[in-house]
């Protein structure tokens, strides 16, 4: 069972992500909070905080799908204009997630991550 749907995002919260997409992108969501967080940890976590867990995974999910990560693109030179482009690795990414999941549950164990 999905932590979130569709109904609960899209009235809670801004709906960035497309209806048709959302239940791969939350079950998605989930697989990486649970490759994070200990599910002896994630069972003492509020529903409130893990329905905001998961909307923010999510978002950063459907995000960096959009935008490619890893695509290599660091700069472009038009004619003296210069676009410079923060390309993320996969493991940017992780990182990012592993953040945002921790911060979002108020989990910080020192060292232990």
């Amino acid at each position: 069972m999905s932590i979130i749907d569709w109904e609960y995002y899209s009235s809670h919260f801004p709906s960035t992500i497309p209806q048709k997409a959302f239940n791969a992108v939350e079950a998605q969501a989930e697989i990486e909070i649970g490759n994070v967080v200990p599910k002896y940890m994630w069972d003492g976590v509020s529903e409130d905080k893990q329905k905001d867990c998961v909307f923010k995974v999510c978002n950063k999910l459907y995000f960096n799908s959009i935008h490619a990560v890893g695509q290599g693109i660091s700069s472009i030179n038009n004619g003296g204009y210069v676009e410079q482009y923060d390309t993320k690795t996969h493991a940017d990414l992780q990182a990012e997630l592993e953040e945002t999941i921790f911060d979002s549950i108020g989990t910080r164990l020192a060292g232990g991550w």
